[in-house]
């Protein structure tokens, strides 16, 4: 009998805090993958897809993904279109000083993209090599992205062309429209063995932000300046994914590697 009433009660505790739960709206720019893209259905899919809802499962709330162009996100996160935004977003400084992030998820690194035999950088070439090699070429990044911040902050006497999506500057790249392009190297990773990234090699080391600190430290997920109740839940959920190995093994599944930062 005691047994029948403790289930009924929980039964009760969870439907009402089912009914108590927040709904929350994710921003994110679905043209990276494996991080995040549209499938064939028109449905959002991707590894921050997966953690995103992991976490808001684990935080209680309800949450949906929608569609938004990459430089639009965290403007839209300011004005209030949007309750979170996860996208493979970089924390760094400047951002830090527009909106808030949770703990980061994901350590992050971008590297240099190039046509096949133009540009001999091997991954041991050192970041001073690199400048050096870049000189006087033009170099493509996504508008809005860390990496584009970094390009203009350390590469000088680069001519920087910005695209709004990663299938562009490949193509430019493929094309020799532009000398290389920069770029988060799980997503580069991702797209030089498939078909729009055919006859594309990585150039020169992997890049973070110990290297330029523009490129931040690591994926974390934005929220609006000042929700300290919120930002206090995500970062709870985050830690207990890294402790229970949630990340690692949702990492592995889309990259094949471990990002747990």
């Amino acid at each position: 009998m005691k047994s029948k009433l403790l289930a009924a009660a929980t039964a009760a505790f969870l439907l009402a805090t089912a009914a108590k739960a927040e709904d929350l709206l994710i921003g994110t720019s679905a043209d990276y993958p494996p991080w995040e893209s549209v499938d064939p259905s028109g449905k959002i899919i991707g590894l921050d897809v997966d953690l995103g809802l992991e976490i808001c499962k684990r935080i209680q709330a309800n949450c949906t993904f929608t569609n938004q162009s990459y430089d639009g996100l965290l403007p839209g996160l300011s004005v209030g279109k949007f309750d979170l935004v996860m996208s493979a977003v970089s924390m760094t400084e400047a951002r830090m000083q527009k909106v808030d992030f949770s703990q980061p998820y994901a350590k992050s690194s971008s590297r240099f993209v190039v046509k096949d035999g133009t540009m001999p950088l091997e991954p041991d070439s050192s970041k001073e090599a690199v400048l050096k090699e870049l000189d006087a070429k033009v170099v493509g990044t996504q508008v809005g992205s860390a990496q584009t911040s970094a390009a203009q902050a350390n590469l000088k006497g680069v001519t920087l062309r910005e695209y709004e999506r990663a299938d562009q500057m490949f193509e430019d790249v493929r094309a020799g429209r532009v000398d290389a392009i920069l770029l988060i190297e799980t997503a580069a990773a991702d797209i030089i063995v498939s078909d729009a990234g055919k006859g594309t090699v990585f150039a020169g080391p992997s890049l973070t932000g110990k290297d330029f600190p523009e490129l931040g430290m690591g994926f974390g997920i934005a929220l609006k300046k000042g929700n300290q109740e919120l930002k206090a839940r995500l970062d709870g959920a985050i830690a207990s994914m890294v402790q229970d190995g949630t990340i690692k093994q949702l990492s592995e599944k889309y990259l094949g590697k471990d990002v747990t930062p």
